[in-house]
Formats: structure tokens, sequence, C-alpha cells
């Protein structure tokens, strides 16, 4: 009976020149099957119990996320287990290649179901705006609703003639803490937070889909008719 190889490491370099490994006892894979299927369950379970969940664009491309996660953790676990084997110099490397890959996709799809720590577990070292921006949001979920980033925000503000306002919103983003799909709000100064739209940004917010609605379907003549008709100008949308 021939000898049993033990299990392979294989040790990379990414972009930045930082290493990383794969294999048995790296961290890229620790997110096991059972453990995605919790976070999908609770995933549901959040989005289910709110009463204000609707199922717009953005929760769309969550329930979608909630499909494609376990398919993309099956591929990345194959992947994992077929680099273990003997293969050619190519063949490696177009694995290596396909791991990045499905570490991505997986990751991806994670951080739309607002899984934020498992989506940085796995996704690849060298994509490095994409973890900056997930901690950010990660960070910007949980932060109190109330935040004020205080006078620094105005400084930054009235130093940039380019903003045109002190607030906008950044992104859509699942929440687990409100357990629906939220604004991440982004300040003048920079500082991000996951919470419930206010003041003059709501304003803009509800002119812009008021707008949005009444554009569909006409063309730029009668759009800017209805517009002018509803009272929505530039202005109003803007700066509202």
């Amino acid at each position: 009976m021939p000898k049993r190889e033990p299990p392979k490491q294989f040790k990379f370099k990414s972009r930045d020149g930082s290493e990383y490994t794969i294999g048995d006892l790296g961290k890229s894979t620790a997110l096991t099957r059972e453990k995605l299927e919790e976070s999908i369950r609770n995933q549901a379970a959040w989005s289910e119990s709110s009463p204000h969940v609707q199922v717009d664009a953005h929760m769309s491309a969550v329930l979608r996320a909630r499909r494609e996660a376990s398919d993309w953790l099956e591929g990345l676990k194959q992947i994992e287990l077929e680099l273990h084997q003997r293969h050619s110099k190519d063949e490696r490397k177009r694995l290596r290649q396909l791991f990045n890959h499905y570490s991505k996709l997986l990751a991806e799809t994670l951080a739309t179901m607002g899984e934020y720590e498992d989506a940085l577990s796995v996704l690849p070292k060298h994509e490095t705006g994409l973890r900056r921006e997930w901690k950010a949001l990660l960070e910007a979920v949980w932060k109190d609703d109330e935040h004020i980033c205080g006078g620094a925000c105005e400084e930054a503000f009235n130093s940039d003639p380019n903003l045109m306002t002190r607030e906008r919103i950044h992104a859509f983003v699942f929440s687990k803490k409100h357990g629906k799909v939220m604004p991440a709000v982004k300040a003048a100064c920079g500082d991000l937070n996951v919470r419930p739209l206010t003041g003059d940004l709501l304003k803009r917010h509800t002119a812009r889909k008021q707008a949005d609605e009444i554009i569909q379907g006409r063309t730029p003549k009668e759009a800017v008719a209805a517009l002018q008709e509803a009272g929505l100008t530039a202005e109003k949308v803007l700066r509202a």
C-alpha cells in the first residue's frame, strides 16, 4: 500500500507582498457549510420578522445572495481539495486563480447578506479595496443611530466647494442590527453610519424616488414637463 502523503499547504504572496496560505490549516475556508447555513437561516429570520421589509431591488439582491452562497462555498471546498493533488505548474496556477475567484464570489454574497465578519474571513487578501469598504460598513452597522460626528464635519463641508450636502447616501446594505436593508449615510468628514434617514436627507431621498417614478416610460421632454408640474426641481432634488 503506497505511503499516504500528508496534506499540503500552499504559500503565496498577494499583490502588496504580504504572504498568505491555503490548505488544511489556512483560514480561507474556515467557514463551514453548517456555519454558512446558520447564517442564511439567521438572515432569513431577521428579514422575515420585520414588517417593513419590501422586496425591492436591494432586498432582491439579498435574497439572491442567500441562494448562491452555499454553491460558492461548495465550489471553493472542491477547488481546495483539488489543490492537494499532483498537478503541473500551469494547472496549479489555474487552480489558485479559481480558488481566489470563488473566494471573492463567496465573500461578496456574504457581504450582501450583511455577514461582514464571515465575508472578511474568506476574501482574498489582495482585495484591499473591498476589505476596507466592508470593515467600514461593519463598524457603521453597529454604530449608534444617534451618533453625530461633530464640528469636524461642518468644517469639512465648508472647506470643500464641491460638496453640495453635508450628508449623502453611500450605499444600501442589509443591517443585522435593524433586520432590513438600510441606507449607509456618509457625512462630509467621511464618517459612515447605517441608520434611518432623517431631516434634509430624507426629504431629498423622497424627492428622488418620486422623480424616478415620474420619469419612467416618458421621453426626456415629457419627463421635464412632468417633473416641473410635480414641483420637483433640481434644487429640490439635490439640495432639499
